[in-house]
């Protein structure tokens, strides 16, 4: 296609690996150590086809499963190469020969060891908290029954105290307007009277 070219534009190296150009850019911009990429016109991306390989390898990674930090791992040290397990079920692990592999294995099983005591303690201290729970709502309910009725012994003493009052206070009132009433006549008639 470009003979005397060796650098393409996006489009045409989209074309040639068979990948969106989108996807292109994002690899020209995530790989750009890995990739043989300059700026042209309009600061476009022009890549050499001598990196033509390495996207498709990229793409070929991604494909498989990896991370943005695995491929870059993979593309840094060709030598090492992850071969993908023949999967019977879908969470067959990947299969590595690279001593980094095993580190992280063994690092996530211990992980998992760690998350499943910390499961089953939690799951313990759970039932222990529900057993206080249990234990202070029953230590609760014996006083407030107490309590409530004792309330109820007060409000009642209260109300018959008030009631006694008020009877007592009306009886009070009630002599008094009699007397005051009794003492009052004679006066007036005694004034009349007298005169």
């Amino acid at each position: 296609m470009h003979e005397n070219n060796e650098w393409f534009p996006v489009v045409s190296v989209s074309e040639q690996v068979n990948i969106p150009p989108e996807t292109v850019r994002r690899y020209a911009r995530q790989y750009r150590d890995f990739l043989n990429i300059k700026r042209g016109e309009k600061k476009a991306y022009l890549i050499h086809e001598s990196s033509f390989a390495t996207i498709r390898r990229i793409r070929s990674l991604l494909e498989q499963g990896h991370q943005h930090g695995q491929v870059k791992h993979l593309l840094d040290n060709p030598t090492e190469f992850f071969i993908p397990a023949k999967r019977d079920d879908k969470e067959a692990p990947l299969v590595n020969q690279g001593p980094m592999y095993k580190e992280m294995m063994e690092e996530l099983q211990n992980l998992t060891e760690q998350n499943k005591q910390l499961l089953t303690m939690l799951h313990q201290m759970h039932e222990r908290m529900d057993g206080y729970e249990e234990l202070l709502l029953q230590q609760h309910s014996f006083p407030s029954k107490q309590v409530d009725e004792q309330e109820k012994e007060q409000r009642d003493y209260e109300r018959k105290r008030d009631e006694y009052l008020m009877k007592t206070m009306n009886d009070m009132q009630e002599r008094k307007r009699e007397s005051v009433s009794t003492k009052e006549r004679p006066w007036i008639f005694t004034r009349l009277f007298k005169k």
